[in-house]
């Protein structure tokens, strides 16, 4: 979302944006939610099982309980065949977020990407259709369920966490307020400055606590994972967040004054630049007024 917003134009509304993507998703969820326990309660009732017992959790959900619905259709071959149209564009443009936001930080950072953008892109995907072949052998659901369970958990929430910090106490919530209004007109009421600020990051830390004492054996089916896979999956977890440390240790280093204190040097790196360039210009513009007030032709 945040590379989708980087190509919109400074005046686009993304109030409404923002709107219209809520309520997509939730009348999408909506719906989904129907459809998927009328389909686990009619399997649950025809096998006679508890809901949770009729399917595992993950892909099965796709690939055995939908096609066992739509083999009662009248049609089932034309509704199957829908179904797995729509899986196969519905993956398709799961991929086109995630592929677009990585080549666009690549390519802010290395130019020559942005001039050769096709043949840039054709080389992404072959890297990442053979990092995925895994997937698609024989023990290919298992390294998805592994996949599932620690590439998109605490980690991903770690660094909503702190976009969230760095937007609204690094960055301030009132130059946010001053950026939407220089863009739309108008500065965001107390609701939503009291939600980025206090409750966005009340409720991601809440859901990392549950997360983090609800987490469990991972179990696929019939088969539990050893211990290795286990520490394995928390150290590529953590590897995921392990850049932010890395640049921010690297940043003090590189861009701090030594001559400041500790104190002056940390409170330096966390002022937003914003404020840098404001202060810096207010600097100029006194030691401006100063010199042309002491200039003896200022007073001819």
């Amino acid at each position: 979302l945040t590379t989708y917003g980087s190509y919109n134009i400074s005046t686009n509304n993304c109030y409404y944006d923002a709107l219209i993507a809520v309520i997509a998703n939730f009348v999408a969820s909506f719906l989904a939610g129907f459809v998927v326990f009328s389909a686990l309660g009619h399997m649950a009732w025809r096998l006679n099982k508890d809901v949770k017992y009729v399917v595992d959790p993950g892909s099965s959900l796709s690939f055995i309980a939908y096609p066992e619905i739509l083999a009662t259709f009248k049609y089932p071959t034309f509704f199957s065949i829908l179904f797995f149209l729509m899986v196969i564009n519905l993956g398709l443009d799961s991929d086109f977020g995630g592929l677009e936001a990585m080549y666009t930080a690549l390519s802010d950072e290395y130019f020559v990407l942005k001039r050769h953008r096709n043949l840039g892109m054709f080389i992404m995907c072959c890297i990442l259709v053979i990092a995925c072949l895994p997937t698609v052998t024989h023990g290919g659901n298992y390294v998805v369920q592994f996949l599932d369970k620690f590439s998109t958990g605490t980690a991903l929430m770690l660094v909503v966490m702190m976009e969230a910090i760095a937007a609204s106490w690094v960055y301030g919530i009132n130059n946010i307020a001053y950026d939407i209004q220089l863009h739309l007109g108008f500065q965001p009421n107390y609701f939503f400055r009291f939600t980025w600020k206090f409750l966005c990051p009340i409720i991601i830390t809440l859901l990392i606590i549950f997360s983090l004492i609800s987490s469990d054996k991972l179990i696929y089916g019939n088969y539990i994972y050893p211990s290795w896979s286990i520490i394995f999956g928390w150290c590529f977890n953590m590897s995921l967040i392990l850049p932010i440390p890395i640049i921010i240790i690297y940043v003090f280093i590189r861009y701090s004054d030594p001559e400041k204190s500790l104190k002056e040097r940390i409170y330096f790196l966390f002022v937003p630049t914003i404020t840098k360039q404001k202060l810096k210009r207010e600097i100029e513009q006194q030691n401006a007024f100063v010199s042309s007030s002491l200039s003896p032709m200022s007073h001819v």
